[in-house]
């Protein structure tokens, strides 16, 4: 007998962002609520891409807050890119980023430093605890 081990089960999950609804732009709301008091400024994009129109969504975190644009940025410090159906499950909490980057369904470019801050920020209570 064979059994299966998912070495990413203890992978930080995002808190799920799709309480506000299950849309991509509300799960960049959601995630730019969650950074608004991320401490310092950065610029994060992420790319949707594959089966739907491509998305391209710009997070601008400042010490006032967050906000999100459906625009590409310039001179993000972190982009991701990913198929809209692997962003809907990273968004839902079902997928870790690092999963989802370890399966190659998800590209990095740019600060994996700032990537992995913004993960333990978002993680939040009731997610994952391991960042692996």
């Amino acid at each position: 007998m064979t059994s299966t081990i998912n070495k990413f089960a203890d992978c930080a999950r995002l808190k799920d962002l799709t309480e506000g609804g299950a849309d991509a732009a509300s799960t960049f709301d959601a995630m730019a609520k969650l950074l608004s008091d991320f401490g310092r400024p950065a610029r994060v994009q992420v790319r949707l891409e594959g089966d739907e129109p491509m998305q391209t969504f710009g997070i601008d975190i400042t010490t006032e807050g967050a906000s999100v644009t459906q625009q590409p940025i310039l001179s993000p410090a972190l982009e991701i890119i990913c198929t809209h159906a692997t962003w809907r499950e990273i968004a839902a909490g079902k997928l870790s980023p690092l999963e989802a980057f370890a399966r190659r369904h998800m590209r990095v470019f740019g600060s994996t430093q700032l990537g992995v801050e913004v993960l333990r920020h978002m993680r939040g209570s009731g997610s994952r605890t391991q960042l692996c």
